[in-house]
């Protein structure tokens, strides 16, 4: 945090330079004056704390603290009511964010799962998947020792050591991508899946348990099987 909160100076507050935030954005010179002027500069000073803290919030920890825009909320809900749900949407739409964000959520509350993430390459998954995916993972967990079920090993250049990870309680995640071999996907049994190119053979997979699709598009996508217990939302949170 910038050091000009702490002087409480309208000039300093004015003059203070805010973190950006492409939501909570922050406001011009000339509203701040305008804003001291009708609430008082601790007021002002207060709230332009209270930005800066949860923009901070966000950064160290995504998983708990990231924004999520209202028509996240409106996914959820029809994730819950449809066994498929297309997430459709432009260049830098959030179809990333959501998908991969909703996939941590999937492994972290529920034990033993197996996460299927698929990308149009390795190289397109290293470099536009998985490094959200990691983002997203609770930071306490990012940097955990190996023991004999935890295995988390991420570098930028790499991606994820073996394109594949596991939580502390026993949930797995693997990354694949549509230039491999599609008979890959015929033995497995998919709790939640997702599909792009590959919908018409993906489609005519048998799903052993009740799961639901989730499809972001050309970007970060995750299909999830149980290893055993029901079926949860991969929406919940695990804390």
């Amino acid at each position: 945090m910038n050091a000009g909160l702490q002087d409480p100076p309208v000039e300093a507050a004015v003059k203070f330079t805010p973190t950006p935030h492409p939501v909570m954005v922050a406001p011009s010179e000339d509203d701040l004056r305008l804003l001291i002027a009708e609430k008082g500069i601790d007021y002002v000073t207060h709230w332009m704390r209270l930005r800066e803290e949860a923009i901070i919030r966000e950064q160290r920890d995504p998983y708990r603290a990231g924004y999520e825009p209202k028509h996240w909320k409106e996914a959820d809900k029809l994730l819950l009511k449809h066994r498929e749900l297309l997430v459709n949407g432009g260049n830098r739409a959030g179809k990333t964010e959501y998908a991969a964000k909703r996939c941590v959520q999937a492994l972290v509350a529920n034990k033993g799962v197996r996460v299927w993430c698929l990308h149009t390459t390795n190289m397109s998954s290293i470099q536009m998947q998985q490094n959200v995916i990691f983002k997203y993972l609770p930071p306490e967990w990012q940097r955990l020792r190996k023991t004999k079920i935890t295995n988390i090993s991420y570098t930028q250049k790499n991606g994820f050591s073996e394109n594949t990870f596991v939580l502390p309680n026993g949930s797995q995640c693997f990354f694949l991508n549509y230039s491999q071999d599609r008979k890959v996907i015929e033995a497995c049994e998919l709790g939640y899946r997702s599909l792009s190119e590959w919908v018409a053979e993906l489609l005519q997979t048998e799903i052993s348990r009740h799961g639901a699709l989730l499809s972001a598009d050309d970007l970060a996508r995750a299909s999830t099987s149980s290893a055993g217990g029901s079926r949860r939302s991969p929406r919940r949170k695990g804390k």
